[in-house]
């Protein structure tokens, strides 16, 4: 029971991070192409 809850644990963790790490991501596209916009 306690191995089933630490995965369950640990699949939520990895979940957060990926989740955290696409949308980082994506708010650095979008502040890029908008100082390009106001570059150019």
């Amino acid at each position: 029971m306690l191995h089933k809850l630490s995965l369950y644990y640990l699949m939520l963790f990895y979940l957060t991070v990926t989740c955290e790490k696409f949308w980082l991501g994506f708010q650095f596209k979008q502040v890029f192409k908008f100082r390009l916009e106001r570059i150019a």
